[in-house]
């Protein structure tokens, strides 16, 4: 009897160690997939200042960007 308990105790032990670091895995996925939304939510944000002001100032005209879109075609990223 006092084997059965000790061998209970061990396997609900393993089990909370076990689901504490599925946790801690989940959260870190879960982490690395709101970055990775946020960059490329922010990038064409985060460019489009040293667009307009490089387009000005090569075409010496007041050039600014209403919208930036990525696109993805057969080749790649367009």
């Amino acid at each position: 009897m006092l084997a059965n308990n000790i061998m209970i105790k061990k396997t609900l032990s393993h089990g909370i160690k076990v689901l504490k670091l599925s946790t801690w895995i989940s959260v870190v996925a879960a982490l690395l997939v709101v970055l990775v939304v946020a960059f490329f939510v922010t990038f064409p944000a985060l460019i489009k200042a040293p667009i307009e002001q490089q387009l000005s100032e090569f075409s010496e005209l007041d050039i600014s960007l209403s919208k930036i879109s990525f696109d993805f075609n057969q080749d790649g990223l367009a």
